[in-house]
This record gives structure tokens, C-alpha cells and sequence, in this order.
């Protein structure tokens, strides 16, 4: 298995060997994947999207049904690692809903509809894409790793759509369509709670579509072990080979808690 670790994220910590001592903490995660620009240049990757079966960061890990023959190349489903951006403002020029022709060719189901950037792939910034393959999922999408010594109770989360999801609603979608994200907590398997976060919405006469970083409370998801995401859609106008299940996230935040006791 492929697998790429961060572990500046979290100090180490050192655990004493003797018997009844041990270690205690508490802390706030914040994932904001910036520290895994490094992890572009030593996969040698050109096109600013980073697909491997698993990474991990800090107490977490990012799961990917990629095989390891396949990591890095194809895309499958789960997380990949992006620093593609198109904003929507640019692409469709402000002119309502005219497509620049000289951009929709570099559009990029990897690339987030972000309209805070200047100008198309501005930047250094790296988020994260999902995707939801029906040709593959891993059993998890985020695993704790740390679930038999502690706890991680997720609080806040960034999502946004992607430059082609966007590209749909603003230019196609009909009546009724819309593009939901659910996100589950689990413990072994049992379910800790859920949130929805909804990215796209044109039913009852409404017209929302997300096209910049949206802030979600993600605390009623509990104390975690899993925490997996769905994506709930009806595109009706989507060609049959246009696949539009992705969306994007960033800034996870999270409240840990480690206790290891020696005996």
C-alpha cells in the first residue's frame, strides 16, 4: 500500500515504558493540508492533483479506493489531494453565464469553483477533492487512527463544489436538481451522528449553488473512529458519460483526545 504520512501536523508523542505512568493530551487539529506541497515534488507530480490510496495526517487518515499499481494516475474513489482552481467569476466571465472558451478546455474535475482567486490554478493553496466512483470506494473515507487510546470529535469543516459541478448549475440544470453532501460518523459501526451539507439547490423555486469556501459545524458527527461521506445529486441534464460526483473540502477541525496508561 501506497501510503504518504505527515507527522508535523502533531508533535510525537513520547510514552513512558514503565509501569503505571503514561500520557495524557488534549489538543485542536487543524488540517488544512498545506504542509503536503512537499509531497507533490517527491511523487513528481505534473497535472496539481494527487491521488494515492491513503495519507495520513496527523491523527487521521485520507483513504482512496486506488490500488497501489494505479496510485498517483487514476483516479478512483475517496480523497485526492488538489491545487486545481478555476473560478466560476472568471470562467464565466460575469457575463451572464458565458462561457470563456479559452478556459472551459483547461476545466478539471480536480479543480474547486473557488471565486476568492484572481486568476485560474492562482496560488499554492491545496484542498481536498472526493469522489464517489461506483466503480470503487474504500470501506472508510476518514479513519482516526488513534480510536483505542482516544477520541476525535470533528467541529468545523470547508467545503465548495467543483468548477464543473458549478459549470452545471449555472448552465444547465433544470428544475428540481440538486447536489447534497452527507457526512457520517461512526464508532466501530455504530452510527455517531450526521450532517448535510447542501452545495446546489434548484428545487421549490430556489437557485443556490455554492461557488466559495462554505463554512459547515460538522459537531454533531460526535466522537469519531470513521467518517464518511455520500453525495445525494439529481443532475437531469447530465449527459450519460458526464460524471459529476466530486466536491471539494479543506480546513477540518477537530477536537483530540489521547490517553495512554502503562500498567
Amino acid at each position: 500500500m501506497k501510503k504518504l504520512i505527515l507527522v508535523s501536523i502533531v508533535a510525537m508523542m513520547a510514552v513512558s515504558c514503565f509501569k503505571n505512568t503514561g500520557y495524557e493530551t488534549s489538543y485542536t487539529l487543524y488540517a488544512d493540508f498545506s504542509e503536503t506541497e512537499s509531497w507533490f515534488k517527491e511523487a513528481g507530480v505534473k497535472d496539481s492533483v494527487l491521488i494515492v490510496d491513503a495519507f495520513i495526517y496527523g491523527p487521521l487518515t485520507f483513504l482512496n479506493a486506488a490500488s497501489s499499481e494505479t496510485a498517483g494516475n487514476d483516479a478512483d474513489g475517496g480523497w485526492a489531494l488538489s491545487q486545481k482552481r478555476m473560478p466560476a467569476d472568471v470562467l464565466f466571465r460575469g457575463e451572464g453565464g458565458a462561457i470563456d472558451p479559452d478556459l472551459d478546455a483547461l476545466l478539471s474535475p480536480y479543480a474547486v469553483s473557488d471565486t476568492t482567486d484572481a486568476k485560474p490554478n492562482g496560488g499554492k493553496e491545496i484542498f481536498l477533492v472526493f469522489h464517489e466512483d461506483e466503480a470503487g470506494m474504500p470501506e472508510h473515507d476518514i479513519r482516526f487512527e488513534q480510536s483505542s487510546v482516544g477520541t476525535c470529535s470533528p467541529t468545523f469543516a470547508f467545503f465548495n463544489t467543483t468548477i464543473e459541478v458549478a459549470k452545471y448549475f449555472r448552465t444547465k440544470a433544470a428544475e428540481g436538481d440538486y447536489f447534497v453532501v452527507n457526512v457520517t460518523g461512526y464508532s466501530g459501526s455504530s452510527q455517531t451522528g450526521s450532517v448535510q451539507v447542501v452545495l446546489a439547490d434548484r428545487r421549490e423555486g430556489k437557485n443556490e449553488l455554492v461557488t466559495d469556501w462554505k463554512t459547515v459545524d460538522i459537531s454533531d458527527l460526535g466522537s469519531v473512529q470513521y467518517i464518511d461521506f455520500s453525495i445525494d445529486a439529481r443532475l437531469s441534464a447530465a449527459s450519460p458519460d458526464e460524471d459529476l460526483m466530486y466536491f471539494c473540502m479543506d480546513n477540518l477541525v477537530a477536537s483530540v483526545y489521547i490517553r495512554v496508561y502503562n500498567e
